[in-house]
């Protein structure tokens, strides 16, 4: 079974409870996923962000989703 990620709008905010150490995020047209770790220090908030091949892999696949690079 396929991992469930949220479905977002354009322009929809993303509320998390910061605290969790990470969160998945998949792009909807493409199915490019990340791993989101936010840290917060005072009044200072830390976004990083990786990109999860494997994951990226997995739903693409799901989603039937080929990326095809045009040719110049």
């Amino acid at each position: 079974m396929a991992k469930k990620y949220n479905r977002l709008e354009s322009d929809e905010p993303v509320n998390f409870d910061w605290k969790d150490s990470h969160m998945f995020m998949a792009c909807c047209d493409c199915g490019l996923v990340h791993k989101i770790k936010v840290e917060v220090d005072g009044n200072n908030v830390t976004l990083m962000f990786n990109r999860e091949d494997r994951r990226t892999g997995q739903i693409r696949r799901h989603r039937k989703i080929r990326i095809v690079e045009e040719s110049k």
